[in-house]
């Protein structure tokens, strides 16, 4: 699970450089990656529709 979390908080990171996203709603997002982390690993995917996520 550890290595899980990482990788979708290194991913994450990644997204919202890219897209640009700063402050509140990065941190946010942050907090997010743990519910993300627990997500991918009972389904192997991602929740779709969150704004600063990459495809």
């Amino acid at each position: 699970m550890e290595n899980v979390t990482q990788a979708v908080q290194d991913e994450l990171v990644k997204s919202l450089d890219y897209k640009g996203c700063v402050g509140y709603e990065a941190e946010l997002r942050l907090v997010e990656t743990e519910l993300d982390a627990m997500e991918f690993e009972l389904t192997g995917s991602f929740i779709d529709g969150r704004d600063c996520l990459g495809p």
